[in-house]
């Protein structure tokens, strides 16, 4: 969802995106995944939804992706 736009420096204007999907975050160590609360694959957040639907935060082209696809 675009949350509101803000000035830039040289580059004109910045989009703020807030996250796509209503929930509560809560730290990565706290994630009910142990791979993913062992910080293994890095920190983070995480966010237990609250809603039934997830929404793209904005349209775009996905350019990169890496090799194991996640």
């Amino acid at each position: 969802m675009l949350a509101k736009e803000e000035p830039h420096d040289a580059t004109g204007w910045s989009s703020v995106l807030l996250s796509p999907v209503s929930g509560t975050a809560i730290p990565m160590a706290e994630a009910p995944d142990p791979l993913f609360s062992s910080l293994a694959l890095g920190d983070g957040a995480v966010i237990l939804p609250t809603g039934g639907a997830i929404c793209a935060p904005a349209s775009g082209v996905v350019s990169m992706l890496a090799e194991t696809k996640h």
